[in-house]
């Protein structure tokens, strides 16, 4: 098993002593075989390392909460944390399905505004406010005014202020005439 010195890619001194095995550095044949074990982490690092842990999702919990607070589920949480739940809008789902602008008949110089509109969200949400805009035939504004829903609900409005999913309202405003020059009207929601 052993190579020649012929054989070997290097010279070998001849006058080399021959190695002898120690006996205060022998290894027995159970320490050879034995995989090295970590150093264990004490407890109370582990305990520390969960400490942060726990740190870093509720801060994420915190940054992200407007996110969190849309959903129903999050009100008991709310409630036990005194926060408040904000009501999820969609002010794009309110939908105008009829209206009429004419001249108000009780009041002179005076126009009168009906407007019919839907909530098509799947769900409840605050009455938005209604932006009306009136435009010459030019397309440039003559006049533009928001209102809030206390202000353009024909009936009084619902106490919590919300519109249920498919709930439809009507409104009646009624505003100056700016007279001939105001060609056409635009309805907006807020």
């Amino acid at each position: 098993m052993y190579a020649t010195p012929s054989e070997l890619p290097f010279s070998v001194p001849e006058d080399l002593p021959e190695l002898e095995p120690s006996a205060d550095a022998a290894l027995e044949i159970h320490q050879s075989l034995q995989p090295k074990q970590r150093p264990r982490t004490p407890w109370w690092q582990t305990l520390l390392m969960l400490l942060l842990l726990c740190a870093l999702i509720l801060q994420a919990a915190w940054f992200t909460r407007a996110h969190w607070l849309h959903f129903p589920e999050a009100k008991p949480l709310c409630e036990w944390i005194d926060c408040s739940v904000a009501q999820k809008t969609d002010v794009q789902a309110f939908r105008v399905i009829e209206r009429q602008l004419q001249a108000a008949k009780d009041v002179p110089d005076a126009l009168r505004l009906q407007v019919r509109f839907r909530n098509d969200a799947a769900f409840t949400q605050p009455l938005p406010k209604l932006q009306l805009s009136l435009f010459d035939s030019g397309g440039v504004v003559l006049a533009r005014r928001s209102f809030d829903a206390i202000d353009y609900l024909v009936s009084a409005p619902p106490a919590d202020m919300l519109a249920q999913a498919q709930e439809v309202f009507t409104i009646e405003l009624l505003f100056e005439d700016p007279g001939a020059r105001a060609s056409g009207f635009k309805i907006d929601f807020l």
